[in-house]
């Protein structure tokens, strides 16, 4: 239900944005928005948490209750890359997503931890209707392999979240930029990042709308 709620905001938001840019014609200088050159943006992203943490206890040596997640956390990304190609782009992409709850499904939901997590993933983008649509905007799909570190801390006595630690990740998304001027575009981009090994349970998507500078 989070995956499919996540997909359907980001396509409503990519018609949202495309359509009237399409129509309006912006005024652009004469060049190629597609050719190489480097870029840097940043901007907010929601994190939503695909987090499988089991069952916690709410006391030292108590009994387990089912734990529960916030679904969305406030959080920030920034990233570099470097359009090498019409099509193609290479980046870094770093991401912070900020505090998720983890609460007992019991009356009162009592408090049992948080966790925060840290992404970096070196992407590559690949821009399949460059030409078709529109220079002004353009659709894109990226993947990516990286590192995820996750911060856990236990808020009740006897709670054994699995601990934070450092693995290794992989990142898939789909994205747009759409260009407001030669050298500035608006960027939405929905990615999921799965880790593996002990943080194999910390997997999360984000869905993100920044600014990206291209020189």
């Amino acid at each position: 239900m989070k995956a499919a709620w996540c997909v359907a905001a980001l396509l409503s938001t990519l018609v949202t944005l495309s359509t009237p840019a399409r129509a309006a014609g912006l005024p652009l200088e004469d060049e190629s928005l597609d050719r190489p050159r480097f870029y840097i943006g940043f901007g907010p992203l929601i994190g939503i948490e695909d987090f499988k943490v089991g069952n916690q206890p709410t006391s030292p040596g108590g009994p387990t209750v089912n734990a529960d997640v916030t679904d969305q956390a406030w959080g920030a990304e920034m990233r570099a890359g470097y359009r090498f190609h019409p099509n193609l782009a290479a980046e870094l992409q770093g991401q912070y997503n900020g505090q998720f709850d983890v609460k007992g499904n019991t009356i009162g939901r009592p408090l049992l931890g948080s966790v925060r997590t840290v992404s970096s993933t070196a992407n590559l983008k690949v821009y399949p209707f460059t030409g078709i649509l529109t220079d002004i905007v353009q659709p894109y799909a990226l993947g990516g392999l990286g590192i995820l570190w996750a911060d856990t801390e236990d808020r009740a006595p006897g709670a054994q979240l699995p601990l934070g630690d450092v693995e290794f990740a992989g990142r898939g998304g789909l994205g747009v930029d759409t260009y407001i001027a030669p050298m500035l575009a608006f960027t939405v981009e929905g990615t999921y990042i799965a880790p593996a090994g002990g943080l194999s349970g910390y997997g999360h998507a984000a869905i993100t709308a920044g600014m990206q500078w291209h020189f």
